[in-house]
């Protein structure tokens, strides 16, 4: 995101700040008008979040995570009350669990396979609840206009869910290269091309044409999806195919000319093509579904879950490296001060550096999304 960009955002949240136009959104939003001790509330948490943002850009290394994090708490808690009409308060505490960190040795090789939990009540399974764990992106549409906007939902994140920091940073597609790089694997967002067709599933072909589709009958609907190479190579056909089940049909593998690319290298490349089919609601209310994100670049991702089943909207992901780098540098900076240190094994050093400047970048802009969307 550019600076200007980035600007535009901030004085996009700074509206949030103000008692008057936090009630008068939140009743536009939701049909309830806040009293003004909740609307205080909200605009409060709105003013510390970009304080917070703020003061970090300053700050060293070995703080700037924690008072990012804070900032991240801060945001995610005023979204929490303005989406939720019907708190008074956010619960307190984090709503996730590092706990068993402090037994393993403070080295930084350890750092990748610290895991995370969702705990039942806090900021975190609050923000996944009010947000859907679903996010916003904008995909090329074979007709008019040139490119359309989809939604991309997750799973509910129930308490109990567990992710290590490295499955955390497989799930932001702004640090995808640097993740390959660092641990030599696909991360779980595949570089992808992306075209919008809009054609019904095959089994209805006959009834769309012929107009014979109930206006109540939830359809799929058919796009392009083109898996491309990325410094680890193609990843495995099967693999994308098993991993996202019913919504794609793997076509041939080869030079295949993918005329809806982005990016001229992929028009005509060695990638895996399939057909998807995505939820595209009813001709009454119709939506557009699909396991796609994009980066801060407008790059498409394809999100895949993790082993463990996991999928995270970028929001919630960077939420969640946000906890960990935080956690690290308040109550485990033997870890810290080794993993920025640059000693040996500090290998995660730059994947997890680059996931702190995405949190920087990119959490202001993405709460945004979650309160206009």
């Amino acid at each position: 995101m550019t600076p200007v960009a980035a600007s535009k955002v901030w004085a996009a949240l700074s509206a949030y700040e103000s008692i008057e136009l936090v009630r008068r959104f939140v009743e536009e939003k939701t049909g309830r008008k806040p009293n003004a001790t909740k609307a205080r509330e909200i605009a409060a948490h709105f003013a510390q979040g970009r304080e917070y943002f703020r003061n970090a850009v300053g700050a060293g290394e070995l703080v700037r995570p924690l008072i990012l994090y804070y900032g991240v708490v801060a945001l995610a808690r005023g979204a929490v009350l303005f989406l939720d009409p019907s708190k008074s308060k956010v619960v307190g505490g984090h709503g996730l669990d590092a706990s068993g960190w402090e037994d393993l040795n403070a080295k930084p090789e350890a750092v990748p396979g610290l895991p995370v939990t969702v705990k039942r009540e806090g900021t975190f399974p609050e923000l996944a609840r009010v947000s859907g764990n679903s996010e916003k992106c904008m995909v090329r549409n074979g007709g008019m206009p040139g490119e359309v906007s989809v939604r991309s939902p997750g799973p509910e994140i129930v308490p109990g869910t567990r992710v290590t920091i490295k499955e955390t940073l497989g799930q932001i597609p702004d640090v995808a290269d640097l993740y390959e790089r660092t641990f030599g694997e696909h991360p779980r967002r595949l570089r992808c091309e992306v075209e919008v067709t809009g054609l019904p599933e095959p089994d209805l072909a006959d009834a769309f044409i012929r107009n014979e589709i109930s206006p109540n009958r939830e359809m799929r609907r058919h796009a392009w999806l083109g898996v491309v190479p990325t410094r680890t190579g193609l990843p495995s056909k099967d693999w994308v195919a098993d991993v996202l089940g019913r919504c794609v049909a793997a076509r041939d593998t080869g030079t295949n000319i993918l005329h809806f690319a982005r990016e001229p290298v992929y028009r005509v490349a060695e990638s895996h093509l399939f057909d998807l089919y995505y939820d595209a609601g009813t001709l009454e209310s119709p939506r557009l579904d699909m396991p796609v994100t994009t980066a801060v670049s407008g790059e498409e991702y394809l999100k895949l879950p993790t082993e463990g089943g996991v999928v995270l909207s970028t929001l919630l992901a960077l939420h969640a490296v946000s906890y960990a780098a935080g956690m690290l540098v308040r109550y485990h900076p033997g870890y810290w001060s080794a993993v920025v240190g640059r000693t040996k094994g500090d290998s995660i050093a730059p994947v997890l550096s680059a996931a702190i400047s995405t949190v920087e970048e990119r959490y202001p802009a993405l709460v945004l999304d979650t309160l206009e969307g």
